[in-house]
């Protein structure tokens, strides 16, 4: 679930850098989405694997991505508890637009 992290990780990072969020007092993304939920069209295989592009695209899709307090990481693969309409108090980031960058175009 390490792909897990470095997407909850980039999308905190930006969020914070940008200002978008208090920092200070956040408990962070949750990396449990993305393992439980972020799998079939997405192609990412919770525990066994994933990819941070197609997780950015999830989260883009599904219209964010909740906090950490509100949905704890297991550590295991488990059955998406994510609702198609998430709770807005839950939602701790969202993401507008997705795009692949060239590899050294950075």
């Amino acid at each position: 679930s390490c792909w897990t992290f470095a997407s909850t990780g980039t999308i905190e990072a930006h969020h914070c850098i940008a200002e978008l969020l208090d920092c200070s007092r956040w408990t962070g993304l949750s990396e449990q989405q993305l393992v439980d939920c972020s799998g079939g069209h997405f192609g990412n295989h919770g525990c066994g694997g994933g990819w941070p592009s197609t997780a950015m695209e999830y989260v883009h899709y599904s219209g964010g991505i909740v906090t950490e307090e509100s949905y704890q990481y297991t550590a295991k693969d488990g059955k998406c508890r994510a609702k198609k309409k998430m709770d807005r108090r839950n939602v701790g980031a969202k993401i507008r637009r997705v795009h692949n960058i060239t590899a050294f175009d950075e």
